[in-house]
């Protein structure tokens, strides 16, 4: 074993290392948690002034109306529903795929209109496009649900004639 005399007292190699290591330790202990507290006083800062800034960004209900129009017109075709695969059996007598229990593959959609659920059979071919349409259907109603916040919020603060 290696020892190295410092200072008037012998310390082992290992002993040494080990000592130099926790001195280094706690210097970039200290400077991590100052660049730490650094960080989450920038992050304060930004967050608040975010706030200020995005609450005094009022919007009109013709800004809205023109942000909704903006987002919505690539949502075409657009629906509501749901597709489903089905599997059903047919009328067949000795039909393989009915007697195996893998039945008849179909695609449905179904949905409701004005409260009478319908149910309509999708032919296979047609099944991408249909699914890219209930996609921007529901895309849409997003849509819908945050301009619903956004244009009250709008109407709460645009003058109106009834105040002086």
């Amino acid at each position: 074993m290696r020892r190295i005399q410092v200072t008037e007292q012998l310390w082992d190699v290992n002993d040494l290392a080990s000592f130099c290591c926790e001195k280094q330790n706690a210097a970039s202990n200290q400077v991590f948690h100052a660049v730490r507290g650094y960080f989450f006083l920038a992050m304060y800062i930004w967050c608040v002034t975010y706030i200020v800034v995005m609450s005094n960004k009022l919007e009109s209900p013709s800004d809205v109306q023109r942000w909704l129009q903006a987002k919505a017109a690539n949502l075409w075709p657009a629906a509501l529903g749901s597709l489903s695969l089905r599997r059903t059996r047919c009328i067949r007598k000795n039909c393989r795929a009915c007697q195996s229990g893998e039945k008849h593959p179909s695609w449905v959609l179904s949905g409701h209109i004005q409260g009478k659920r319908f149910s309509l059979y999708v032919p296979e071919a047609l099944v991408p496009e249909v699914q890219h349409c209930l996609d921007n259907g529901r895309a849409l109603q997003e849509l819908l649900f945050a301009s619903a916040v956004r244009y009250v919020k709008a109407l709460k603060h645009a003058p109106t004639s009834s105040n002086p």
